[in-house]
């Protein structure tokens, strides 16, 4: 059995992106013994912030649903409540 999908929500990505930069410095000159001595400082501060939010399906619940059947009363359940009732809560709720 195959299947495409198309009544899947698509996987999309959002990405935001924060960034900012400072750089400051200064610089001059000092006359001492006799000569003139050049100085500067300078200083840099940066920060950047990502942020990623992705539309992912789990596709453990999503094999699970898809693979239904009928119990014995009747009603629609997935495969796994019969066959491994252990992975119920993980896999078909």
């Amino acid at each position: 059995m195959g299947r495409i999908g198309n009544d899947m929500p698509r996987n999309q990505a959002k990405v935001i992106t924060n960034s900012g930069m400072v750089n400051i410095g200064a610089d001059g000159t000092i006359p001492l013994f006799g000569y003139d001595w050049h100085w500067d400082v300078n200083g840099t501060y940066g920060e950047a912030l990502l942020r990623v939010h992705v539309n992912e399906n789990n596709n453990q619940r999503f094999y699970a649903a898809i693979d239904a059947v009928r119990n014995s009363s009747g009603t629609i359940v997935c495969r796994v409540t019969l066959t491994n009732p252990a992975l119920l809560p993980v896999a078909c709720r």
